[in-house]
């Protein structure tokens, strides 16, 4: 309560002014609460950047530790098999390896991880040196026993021991079997004095060699293949010396990497821990001090709202209650807060004038009703001599317009009859004018079907002479029909014939095929042309075959054009019949045209006789329309005069009444 008494020094103000003031201190609140906002926000993104830079670099290093490894399977693999495609599968994850240790170093983190990065940079450019020594030294040796020393060893030992195995020194092949096992020793660990004990071995030979009874040349020729390889086993196992030694480099460097690597991995661990946790803790933060602003600034609001919000609605209740008396008639009540200097006031001292302008009504209001009461006594004496004049002109009009509207409906009766006599005249003259165009018609067309009749005589005449040819013709034909499918059965007969020659002509190729296949070798040409004349009587068959079927066809189709023929001629000879009968019709016919042409001339006259009976009536329709328009017209101006004396009369009527 104090503070709401404290705060009573915003009624010295303008409800305008408290309503501004209010929404100042909203918009100001709304400031700090977005200033706190923007600012918690601004340091959560930069919290959260700082955590996703920690993450890349942690997801940088995890990958670089992966590629390491690999590097190192790789290396093996290729050591294993010393395939080259192993090689291949290693450059291409050191090139890997060095584009993420170069991410590390472009890193905005990297500070903190420059010392390992750096030694990491150097340490796989010199793995990457071994390892290239490497495939080349393993390259000199050879891949398998199929190239490099590993190769020459072989062949060489392959063409000493050849060489002994041919000379049947089976001694020396056993000496050069000792050098064998030695250089087997060395690729498991290769100890250098086994150097020294294959050049005791050699001189072993040498002796043997010498004691052997072989010629001079075959001893120098066998001395030079076995210095030729004794040499090739001491570059053999220095190579292999090497090779181990680049391998032992790469396991040291390799080695050397991991500490760096786990130096890495740590940094960017811890720097990732520290990074969320910052994010949690910024996250925390602004998340209270927005909801520590908020409640203060609701608070405070709150507070001033409900103070101006008091300040308003109290004096704007107490004088709504006594608008509300004075509006329902009670024009006693007082008038409240007419003091204040706001808004508030000013509307009270408002409704104070309202109240006083509806006492000074009321009074005026007893006035206007006693000279109301003496002008409405007046007005009743006036309107009841309105009404007598009225009822008076009314009732004459009345009767005047009624006599006029009869007039009218007679007229309109007349000119109606009128019209329907010329409609149905016009009618019966257009039926006899339609009458006579239609006999006349029919005259016309009773001349052309005479005439129709007549060539159609003369065509029944021709169709019996066309009719009497077509059974000569059809005769002929059937004759010729007949002699052709003789001829069909004599060429059969002489197919037959021909079928016959060439199958005994087969019968003689097949029996002179078996004689040429007895003589042998001189009845050769004659087997050819036995077998070219087979083939022509086979031929002669199928042809022969083939025209008996086509001779065949033709006996069917010329006996089924005689039977065709006959029913032509049967069908020919019924139409002569027709024609006979249908000439005796048309001549009836046409003496029946000719009278029918007689009775349409009397019809004809008859049509023009009733078309001019219909003219004179029309006249004399036509006369009584007229008449009966000018009614119509007179009793029109009749009813115009009487409305116009009713309208008259009511114009004056109400202006008497007006007055």
């Amino acid at each position: 309560m104090k503070l709401l008494r404290s705060l009573s020094f915003f009624k010295r103000f303008s409800i305008r002014m408290r309503i501004f003031l209010l929404a100042g201190l909203g918009m100001i609140g709304m400031a700090a609460l977005t200033g706190a906002y923007m600012l918690g926000d601004y340091s959560m993104k930069s919290a959260e950047h700082n955590e996703k830079m920690n993450a890349g670099l942690m997801k940088l290093v995890d990958q670089t530790v992966i590629m390491a490894l690999q590097l190192r399977q790789h290396e093996k693999d290729f050591l294993l098999s010393a395939d080259k495609k192993y090689a291949a599968n290693y450059h291409e994850a050191a090139e890997h390896f060095s584009a993420l240790v170069q991410a590390m170093d472009a890193s905005p983190l990297s500070t903190s991880i420059s010392a390992p990065v750096r030694e990491l940079e150097e340490a796989v450019k010199r793995h990457v040196a071994a390892f290239d020594s490497t495939v080349q030294i393993q390259g000199e040796i050879g891949h398998g026993d199929q190239s490099g020393l590993n190769q020459m060893l072989q062949e060489q030992f392959a063409a000493i021991d050849h060489k002994l195995a041919a000379a049947g020194l089976d001694q020396l092949r056993g000496t050069l079997l000792v050098i064998a096992r030695y250089m087997r020793e060395f690729t498991q660990i290769q100890d250098k004095e086994l150097v020294t004990y294959i050049g005791d071995v050699r001189t072993d030979f040498d002796l043997l060699l010498k004691s052997a009874n072989k010629s001079p040349e075959f001893l120098t020729k066998l001395g030079a293949m076995m210095d030729e390889y004794q040499a090739t086993i001491k570059k053999w196992m220095e190579t292999s010396i090497l090779l181990t030694g680049r391998i032992q480099e790469l396991g040291a460097i390799h080695a050397a990497m991991a500490p760096a690597l786990d130096k890495v991995t740590a940094i960017a661990k811890q720097g990732l821990t520290n990074a969320r946790a910052t994010f949690e803790r910024t996250r925390s933060a602004t998340h209270f001090i927005v909801l520590a602003t908020s409640a203060a600034m609701l608070v405070f609001v709150s507070v001033i709202g409900f103070t101006v919000g008091r300040g308003i609605s109290r004096p704007l209740a107490a004088l709504t209650t006594a608008t509300t008396g004075i509006a329902e008639g009670n024009i006693e009540l007082e008038i409240p807060a007419t003091e204040q200097q706001d808004e508030i006031g000013h509307l009270a001292r408002a409704v104070l004038v309202f109240k006083q302008n509806a006492m000074e009504k009321r009074q005026l209001e007893a006035k206007e009703a006693e000279e109301r009461a003496a002008k409405e006594q007046r007005a009743k004496s006036v309107e009841a001599l309105i009404q007598n004049f009225e009822a008076a002109s009314n009732e004459a009009l009345q009767n005047v317009m009624k006599a006029a509207s009869s007039l009218q409906d007679t007229s309109a009766t007349m000119a109606a009859a009128a019209e329907m006599t010329n409609q149905q005249s016009e009618t019966v003259r257009s039926g006899a004018e339609t009458a006579s165009g239609n006999v006349q018609t029919v005259a016309s067309a009773t001349e052309e079907l005479s005439g129709s009749i007549d060539e159609i005589s003369r065509q029944v005449s021709r169709s019996n002479e066309v009719a009497g040819k077509a059974v000569e013709e059809s005769r002929k034909t059937r004759e010729t029909m007949q002699g052709l499918a003789a001829a069909a059965e004599t060429i059969g007969d002489v197919v037959n014939l021909i079928q016959e020659i060439a199958a005994q002509t087969n019968l003689l190729a097949l029996n002179a095929t078996i004689e040429a296949a007895r003589a042998g070798e001189a009845g050769k040409g004659f087997a050819v042309v036995a077998s070219e004349v087979k083939q022509l009587a086979n031929q002669t068959s199928k042809a022969t075959d083939e025209i008996a079927q086509q001779i065949s066809t033709i006996q069917g189709t010329a006996t089924s054009a005689v039977e065709a023929i006959n029913q032509v001629n049967a069908v020919i000879e019924q139409i002569s019949g027709y024609s006979t009968t249908i000439a005796s019709a048309v001549e009836e016919q046409s003496s029946a045209t000719r009278h029918i042409a007689d009775n349409v001339q009397q019809a004809a006259s008859g049509t023009n006789t009733v078309t001019e009976s219909i003219g004179g009536l029309n006249e004399a329709a036509n006369e009584t329309t007229q008449a009966a328009q000018q009614v119509k017209l007179l009793s029109g101006n009749l009813a115009d005069e009487a409305e116009r004396l009713r309208k008259v009369a009511t114009t004056f009527l109400e202006n008497v009444r007006a007055a």
